[in-house]
């Protein structure tokens, strides 16, 4: 019987946690308990076991990341590297390069919570297919907004400047390992960062990336 393929996933844990505080004075965003439980150690609950690499970016107080996982079940197959230097979300990413062996992996934000049923459909789908994950909502102002043609993505808008429906982006996506190659070549954007939404734009030219719509909390 084959053995079914392990994914490698990206999570990204290095943020200031700016817009948290006081919650995030003194621990990581992801270290933020939710229901008795910090919301990486949820993360890390439905991904393990589909899990064949977890790689763990860290930043601000990665240290206190670093101790929190190596207590847990999970840490066998956790690395970690370290984003030096805050330059937004595509460059956390690229910082994950050294680490990454497979031709694909799954970037998932480790400081957002999503119910099960989520993590069962992305457990399921990633390495098998590209894809990218996004909600309805009644409103996007002020979020990135999905664009989708024929249930494949064109592009991500950042923060329209009108309130209307649309797909909102939950950040979680499957790409093929050449978007590190498309993240060296992606220009800084107004606030100084390296956006991971302008180099999944840049790969939808070149790669057919599924939108997946999902319902459920987030």
């Amino acid at each position: 019987m084959a053995t079914a393929l392990k994914t490698t996933f990206v999570l990204l844990a290095g943020g200031k946690g700016n817009r948290l505080k006081p919650l995030t004075s003194n621990i990581p965003k992801c270290l933020v308990e939710v229901g008795g439980k910090s919301v990486l150690e949820r993360i890390l609950e439905r991904i393990y076991a589909s899990a064949g690499k977890i790689i763990i970016v860290v930043g601000v107080q990665a240290g206190k990341v670093k101790s929190f996982v190596k207590k847990t079940r999970f840490s066998d197959k956790v690395v970690f590297v370290t984003q030096k230097k805050q330059l937004g979300t595509g460059h956390a990413i690229l910082s994950a390069q050294s680490q990454v062996r497979s031709n694909s992996f799954t970037v998932i934000y480790a400081d957002q919570v999503f119910e099960k049923k989520l993590f069962d459909k992305i457990n399921s789908l990633s390495g098998k297919q590209f894809f990218l994950v996004a909600k309805k909502t009644r409103d996007a102002f002020g979020s990135g907004v999905v664009k989708a043609k024929n249930g494949f993505l064109q592009e991500i808008i950042e923060k329209p400047p009108s309130h209307s429906p649309g797909l909102l982006n939950t950040s979680i996506a499957c790409v093929p390992a050449s978007i590190f190659s498309i993240l060296k070549k992606t220009r800084f954007s107004p606030r100084g960062e390296i956006e991971a939404t302008d180099a999944y734009t840049a790969l939808a030219k070149k790669q057919k990336i599924r939108v997946i719509v999902f319902n459920g909390f987030w």
